[in-house]
């Protein structure tokens, strides 16, 4: 669009060849006056979808646009232009490796085409349609009569009246309607005084709080290492390598707050060497400055961190098992070796999906634990 725009405007623009797929251009562009009398291309090739949804749509929102990513253009300029129409094809379905070497590649060297060949488009099924279509008419109808009263009244005239005239779905109808009238009819049993108490109730709230817990009752380790930074000023920008252990090991169940908690234990050693985090390149006074504040004016310093966190995490089991759930991490106890934490570090720290995958793995945030056997 952008690119025929500009053509039109700037007559000195030219192209050896042009290739356009799900075009928006309006199909009257006048190719013969772009291409033969200001010979701004030698050729423009427009591969053309039939179902394409958004050139179809575009020009009901586009002032000078059309669909000539769906139809072709009206103009081919005496052959310079070439259409291919895919009768399948939607907005983005051009970009596969047969489509360039057959048709790109050809068209840009200069040589031949592989046309499109029809293959007719599909008929409507009809079928289908009807089926669609009667979901929808019992989807009301049902709405309808779920609703009481005088609706379900009006539906039963409606249906004894319609069986009087329509054969074919009379004994539907007829069968609907007289469950219609009997249930008007009925009046409700009257209640008899019972000696039996009723069970008591069941909460299925904390039947599902437990059975959450009995699944993740244990202890669970992070797999692998993970990025992960503390941050403590320049420190954090000169992490080379960093080693966690996170342990999660879920101890009970509590009915008050309605969570599954775990205790969470963190255990990180970072050694800091000379790797700036920023990306790209930089200015070379500003790679020395942090240089020396990363390893120190003689460039020989390295630093071990060592960070503890201690913890509980609230995993919400209002979902069902294998669907995530909300869980919320309370840390109650840092320390960045062996001084307390900065106060930023304290409290909720984040807010992320538990999410159990399979039997043996969860996923919190960015971490990812396996279960603990007995013994490991």
């Amino acid at each position: 669009y952008i690119v025929t725009r500009a053509m039109l405007k700037y007559d000195d623009i030219r192209f050896e060849r042009v290739i356009l797929c799900g075009s928006i251009v309006s199909r009257s562009y006048p190719w013969r006056a772009v291409l033969l009398a200001r010979d701004q291309a030698d050729a423009v090739l427009n591969e053309a979808g039939g179902r394409d949804m958004w050139a179809a749509i575009v020009e009901w929102v586009v002032s000078d646009a059309g669909a000539s990513g769906v139809s072709g253009f009206e103009d081919t300029a005496d052959g310079r232009l070439v259409q291919l129409i895919h009768e399948r094809h939607a907005h983005s379905d051009y970009f596969y490796r047969l489509n360039y070497e057959r048709r790109w590649l050809p068209f840009l060297q200069g040589r031949s085409v592989q046309p499109v060949t029809p293959a007719g488009g599909s008929r409507i099924n009809r079928k289908f349609l009807f089926t669609i279509f009667m979901l929808l008419a019992f989807a009301g109808i049902a709405a309808w009569l779920s609703a009481g009263g005088r609706g379900a009244d009006r539906f039963a005239d409606f249906a004894a009246r319609f069986v009087a005239s329509s054969p074919a779905p009379a004994k539907i109808l007829k069968a609907t309607a007289s469950a219609s009238q009997a249930r008007a009819s009925q009046k409700p049993p009257p209640s008899t005084p019972s000696n039996e108490s009723a069970p008591p109730a069941v909460d299925s709230d904390m039947v599902a709080l437990r059975e959450q817990f009995e699944h993740l009752r244990g202890e669970w380790v992070q797999a692998g290492d993970l990025p992960q930074s503390i941050e403590d000023g320049v420190v954090g920008r000169c992490v080379k390598d960093l080693n966690t252990r996170t342990i999660l090991s879920f101890e009970r169940v509590d009915e008050m707050e309605g969570a599954v908690v775990a205790t969470w234990r963190q255990h990180a050693v970072a050694m800091h060497r000379f790797a700036f985090r920023k990306s790209g390149p930089q200015p070379y006074y500003e790679a020395v400055s942090e240089r020396k504040q990363c390893l120190g004016k003689l460039g020989r310093d390295t630093a071990r961190r060592i960070l503890e966190e201690t913890g509980r995490l609230s995993v919400d089991p209002s979902r069902v098992r294998d669907e995530p759930a909300k869980a919320t991490l309370m840390v109650e106890g840092c320390t960045l070796d062996g001084q307390a934490c900065p106060t930023s570090m304290f409290g909720n720290r984040q807010e992320a999906p538990l999410e159990m995958i399979g039997e043996t793995s969860l996923r919190f945030g960015d971490l990812l634990f396996i279960r603990q056997a007995d013994g490991e």
